[in-house]
């Protein structure tokens, strides 16, 4: 109980984690990715919309959750075990501005450098990508600053190749280890069309905020649907 305990009180890399919370919606049709994809944009305008709110994001998986995408990274093709595993998080806009990260070198994700593609029928990593200090420190423990340095999404000769645009001071990997590993993590940019949001409100509006949320949601499908909403 008290590792437990321990592990819950470290700091996720989220800031005022009291003012943002998780938002998916489910679809109980099945829904082509464009069709997701519109979806999700339509969603995104109407939370933007809400009074209160500060940032969305779409998100694939939030720290120390203990569910999500681990893969491994390398620096060089003769590889063949990865340097480290790391937590893959994924957004289509900005976890830099929706978990409050703090952006220590280079910069965030421009809109062309997000990856539209379904991943279903189609295997597209990105160009660029975001690391925390922990890995920037692993993969380049003697470079004062790892921006525009590269990492191997994966090892071997088909090792999709990433540039290090941005480094951000702390951001938890979904498992929660208790070693210098929790901070394995990178971000990608990337658009999976599923419908889950990380959104951060302004201080004290964050339940009025999920209330509001649910409500809209709701009004704007005709069609059956599945909504959740959970705090950090």
């Amino acid at each position: 109980m008290q590792n437990r305990l321990e592990l819950a009180a470290r700091p996720s890399g989220i800031a005022q984690e009291e003012n943002v919370f998780g938002i998916t919606l489910s679809n109980v049709r099945t829904r082509s990715y464009e069709q997701r994809r519109s979806q999700q944009q339509e969603i995104k305008l109407r939370l933007q919309a809400i009074p209160g709110v500060l940032a969305v994001s779409t998100v694939n998986q939030w720290p120390m959750s203990r569910n999500g995408n681990i893969s491994g990274i390398a620096l060089n093709r003769q590889q063949t075990d990865a340097t480290a595993g790391v937590s893959r998080y994924a957004t289509a806009d900005s976890l830099i501005a929706s978990f409050g990260l703090k952006l220590v070198g280079g910069r965030d994700f421009t809109p062309d450098e997000i990856v539209v593609s379904d991943p279903a029928t189609s295997q597209v990593s990105p160009k660029v990508v975001q690391v925390t200090q922990g890995v920037a420190k692993l993969l380049y423990p003697n470079a004062n600053n790892v921006v525009g340095k590269t990492v191997l999404l994966g090892t071997g000769a088909d090792a999709d190749e990433a540039r290090i645009i941005g480094v951000v001071e702390q951001l938890q990997t979904i498992s929660a280890e208790k070693s210098g590993k929790s901070q394995y993590a990178i971000i990608c940019p990337y658009d999976y069309a599923d419908n889950q949001f990380a959104v951060r409100t302004r201080p004290g509006q964050r339940d009025r905020v999920m209330t509001d949320a649910q409500q809209i949601l709701r009004s704007l499908f005709q069609e059956p649907v599945i909504i959740n909403t959970s705090t950090v």
